[in-house]
């Protein structure tokens, strides 16, 4: 099942004045976003390779579905938080520090989908830097 965007109101070029009434910034805005995104794109990742796991596919294999789900989207437009740091990284630390803890908690993930961890179901590495260090490198690597 596909993740469900954000309001399209909040997202598009449309934004009304009561909307940024609630929001200082668009940094700000930005920053809500992307808690709200990390929940549901979690829920959505350990939800999709628990469920291709479970039809019987192997790691990779659970991996490659879902993947390939989230890329055959007719909305999907890349990573937000790869987009939000790319947009905004370099003029807002914060941004860039909610990018690094959302890709540590999918590198978390991951590490327990093919490990054979406990984690994968529940909550991994909640927001911190307990994923393995072989992973966390991996994910700084990849950041701006």
């Amino acid at each position: 099942m596909p993740v469900q965007p954000w309001p399209r109101r909040a997202c598009s070029s449309v934004f009304g004045q009561t909307d940024y009434r609630q929001y200082a910034s668009k940094d700000d805005l930005v920053r809500a976003y992307l808690d709200y995104r990390h929940e549901k794109w979690m829920a959505w990742f350990r939800n999709s390779l628990n469920e291709a796991s479970d039809a019987g596919a192997s790691a990779l294999g659970a991996l490659v579905t879902t993947l390939g789900n989230w890329f055959s989207q007719p909305d999907f437009r890349g990573c937000a938080f790869l987009n939000a740091a790319a947009e905004l990284g370099s003029s807002d630390p914060e941004i860039l520090a909610t990018v690094r803890r959302h890709k540590q908690e999918m590198a978390c993930v991951l590490e327990n989908l093919f490990t054979g961890g406990a984690g994968m179901r529940e909550a991994c590495c909640p927001w911190s830097s307990m994923a393995p260090s072989s992973m966390r490198r991996w994910v700084t690597a990849s950041m701006p």
